[in-house]
């Protein structure tokens, strides 16, 4: 795992692929431990790997090597497969290009949340004054409103943050102007904040911003009848609004006229944005009659209002027209579940003849499997299974047992293109399992919850299921740690077997004169000999080690850093000692 800092900032970024390919397991009589492969080994698993982390860790490898066009061809690749900002600043770190730096900055800021936001701005701005890097640091400047206001949700913080400030009226105001815009918690600061120093205006447009769209209704009379208690002008930020207003008002003849002046104006404009705000404050189907004319989305929403109101002949006949219309809508299933709910049998039939091989969808799947029965129906539940679609696998076998014997039902499952079938079949049928469908009824057992009965099939288990169970069930977090020893939860650094990856290692004079006696040390045995020397203050002898080491693993930071170190000491010795 190599932890990656820019300036000492802000994000952690763990090695490209985890751990997984980077370490192996060195043995020898003396010691086991996981340690880094070989330069030219870990760059052979790169290429092969061949996928986006693999070819950004490939252009920092080249770029460190000095290798740049080849470098650039490989972040080239990453750009177009993933292009993560907090991954490309080590990669811009390397060459010092700063202004990719600020760009990649100002993404992950743009990205996080307002009080991470706050926080990464806070630590680059000190970093670039600390260091006078070559980036503006007056965008990462960070006001004291800012910063309270980024502590919402951490009462302790704002109100700390709070008494340790001084404030003006003018820093008040601009923090009461953001309050305003959020569900304040009792007893919070910012809510008591807001209590003490609001206007009556503030707390009227407090219920604006609590609103929850133009069908909110009742926010919009609350807001509308504090305005008149408190005798304060109220704000109408759209037609829609203007008419909720009239409508409060119980105005009904300057309700009818506005109704009518607005619909002819924002047809005219064609802003079907606003339209449909004054349809879902009117409800007059004249305006949604006209925006389903005006795309696809807004036809889907017309149909929506037709089953709502449970229009079933209107709804049928636009279903029709929707589905000619917009044959490979994402709306398709959807609408075609709903056209199935209202038709009868025959009308069935005759809608699965109709949209059969002109829309496809699941739900015509569906439909064509119900009505139909005998080998038609064999055949349409293989194609649904070889699709993926495990949920018919049982279905299929009864449908199978029904025609064939036991023999001929194994014999059909087993040419079917997904395995899972003949897997669910041999457990079914007490059969032992071969090995290639071994995988496929692991899968079936854990979807099933059996896990006991998937206990015996745990090693063809995949990783994210295994990880899963593990959290619950002892027998699955050995098999887990024992399959994945280097995941984060099962490095126990305490073990010989981890030392590379522990900050401060135990390590034994025994061990050492152990290793030493051999007459050729492996690489894991220089290394934990080399860190023994160093900790104890040997830096010649730790530096003959590194040294070794640093030609074939310069690739691993680690190894790389205990050399800088033992060189560092060396030039830095008082001769004299």
């Amino acid at each position: 795992m190599r932890l990656v800092y820019l300036f000492f900032i802000i994000i952690t970024v763990f090695s490209y692929g985890g751990n997984e390919g980077r370490y192996e397991l060195l043995e020898s009589k003396e010691m086991r431990m996981f340690f880094p492969k070989g330069d030219s080994e870990y760059t052979d698993y790169l290429l092969e790997k061949d996928d986006a982390e693999a070819h950004l860790e490939l252009a920092i490898i080249y770029l460190k090597n000095g290798e740049e066009e080849r470098s650039k061809d490989y972040l080239s690749l990453y750009l177009k497969e993933e292009n993560d900002p907090r991954k490309l600043l080590e990669y811009y770190n390397i060459g010092k290009d700063y202004k990719r730096i600020e760009e990649n900055l100002d993404r992950i800021i743009l990205a996080a949340d307002e009080i991470k936001s706050v926080k990464y701005k806070k630590r680059i701005y000190v970093e670039i004054e600390k260091k006078e890097l070559p980036i503006s640091k007056e965008k990462y400047r960070v006001g004291k409103v800012q910063e309270f206001l980024s502590y919402m949700g951490d009462e302790k913080k704002q109100r700390e943050f709070f008494n340790s400030n001084k404030w003006t009226r003018g820093d008040v105001r601009k923090i009461l102007d953001e309050l305003k815009k959020y569900e304040l918690p009792d007893q919070s600061p910012s809510k008591k904040l807001f209590d003490m120093f609001a206007t009556k205006k503030d707390r009227l447009e407090k219920r604006y911003f609590s609103i929850k769209g133009i069908e909110d209704i009742k926010g919009y009379f609350d807001y509308f009848d504090f305005a008149k208690r408190e005798n304060i002008q109220g704000e109408l930020r759209s037609p829609g609004e203007e008419l909720l207003y009239l409508k409060y008002e119980k105005n009904i003849e300057g309700y009818k006229e506005a109704k009518e002046r607005f619909v002819k104006e924002y047809t005219n404009k064609k802003n079907n944005s606003t339209l449909y705000t004054l349809w879902i404050v009117t409800g007059d189907a004249e305006i949604l009659q006209y925006l389903k004319t005006q795309g696809e989305g807004y036809h889907h929403l017309y149909l929506k209002d037709l089953f709502k109101k449970n229009k079933s002949t209107l709804f049928y006949s636009e279903v029709k027209k929707f589905l000619y219309l917009y044959p490979k809508s994402l709306y398709r299933d959807e609408v075609l579940e709903k056209l199935f709910d209202l038709a009868g049998e025959s009308q069935r039939s005759d809608l699965i003849k109709k949209y059969t091989g002109v829309v496809e969808s699941r739900v015509l799947d569906r439909e064509r499997i119900k009505i139909a029965d005998g080998p038609v129906k064999i055949e349409l539940l293989e194609k649904e299974i070889s699709k993926g679609n495990s949920e018919y696998i049982e279905e299929l076998i009864e449908e199978l047992e029904e025609l064939y014997t036991d023999v001929e039902v194994a014999q059909r499952l087993e040419i079917i293109e997904n395995r899972e079938p003949y897997a669910v079949y041999l457990i079914q049928n007490e059969i032992d399992i071969p090995v290639r469908y071994r995988g496929s009824a692991a899968k079936f057992l854990y979807t099933a919850g059996e896990k006991d009965a998937l206990y015996p099939y745990r090693k063809y288990m995949e990783k994210s299921e295994l990880k899963e169970l593990a959290k619950e069930d002892e027998r699955y977090r050995e098999e887990y740690a024992e399959r994945y020893p280097l995941e984060d939860e099962n490095i126990n650094t305490d073990q010989e077997i981890y030392i590379y990856f522990s900050e401060d290692p135990a390590l034994r004079e025994s061990k050492v004169k152990e290793i030493e006696s051999k007459k050729i040390m492996d690489p894991h045995e220089m290394y934990y000999a080399a860190l023994y020397y160093n900790k104890n203050g040997d830096y010649v002898k730790s530096y003959r080690l590194s040294d070794v080491l640093n030609k074939r693993y310069s690739l691993s930071e680690k190894i790389v850093e205990l050399h800088n170190s033992n060189i560092y000491k060396i030039k830095n010795m008082d001769i004299k000692k």
